[in-house]
C-alpha cells in the first residue's frame, strides 16, 4: 500500500518460448463504498488468430486491460462496472471477416480463445450487480451482463437465491443474444433456465 487510499501490485510472467509479459494491478479507495481498479498486462506476443490458425507470426506489443469501479450502497446493492480490452483478440473487420469465412476456421479460433480464456474480441463492457436481503432476509438477487462492444451481442444473467441455514435454493435465467457468428450469438442455448438446490 502506498497509501490509505492508493495499492499497486506489480507483476512479471515469463515461459519458454515467449516474451516476458508485464502486468499492473491498481485499487484505488474513491469513498468508503467505492473502489476503482485498474488490471494491465503487457508484452510481445502473436494476435489470438495468428495462433489460432497458425498463421503468420504477427509478434508485437500487446496489452490486455480492466477497468472500473465497484460500489455498495446502503441497502446492500453492490454495483460492478467494467471495461475490458484485450490487444491480442480481434477488432471489428477482423471479427466481420473470421465469422464470414470458414466455419472450421471460425470453430477453431472459437475453441482456441477459450482453450487459453481469452476474449476472442477486442472490446467488452461487463455490468455485475447483487442485492442481499432483497426485501426479504435471506434473499439475494444478481444481475451479470456482458456485452461485446466489437460485434454488439450480449450475455445477460439472472440469479434469485434463498438461503436458509444449510441449504440454498436458486433460480438462473440466461439470454445469449447477437447476430449468426457473434460471440454470444453463435452459442447453441440461446436462453437457459434451471432450479437449483444446494
Amino acid at each position: 500500500r502506498l497509501s490509505e487510499v492508493l495499492s499497486p501490485q506489480w507483476l512479471a510472467y515469463g515461459e519458454a518460448g515467449q516474451s516476458p509479459q508485464l502486468g499492473l494491478n491498481l485499487t484505488v479507495l474513491a469513498n468508503d463504498a467505492t473502489v476503482g481498479f485498474v488490471e494491465w498486462s503487457g508484452g510481445r506476443s502473436r494476435s489470438l488468430v495468428s495462433q489460432a490458425l497458425t498463421q503468420t507470426d504477427d509478434t508485437a506489443f500487446r496489452s490486455r486491460i480492466a477497468t472500473g469501479l465497484t460500489t455498495t450502497t446502503s441497502g446492500n446493492v453492490s454495483l460492478t462496472l467494467e471495461v475490458d480490452y484485450n490487444g491480442a483478440g480481434l477488432d471489428r473487420a477482423g471479427w466481420n471477416s473470421l465469422s464470414r469465412g470458414s466455419p472450421a476456421a471460425y470453430a477453431r479460433y472459437r475453441g482456441f480463445a477459450a482453450n487459453v480464456q481469452d476474449p476472442p474480441s477486442r472490446q467488452n463492457l461487463f455490468l455485475y450487480a447483487k442485492w442481499q436481503d432483497a426485501m426479504i432476509t435471506h434473499l439475494d438477487l444478481t444481475a451479470m451482463v456482458r456485452h461485446d462492444v466489437v460485434d454488439q451481442s450480449r450475455l445477460l444473467w439472472l440469479e434469485a437465491r434463498y438461503h436458509w441455514t444449510q441449504v440454498d435454493v436458486a433460480l438462473q435465467w440466461q439470454l445469449n443474444s447477437g447476430d449468426p457468428g457473434s460471440d454470444y450469438g453463435t452459442l447453441p442455448q440461446r436462453r437457459i433456465l434451471q432450479a437449483l438446490l444446494r
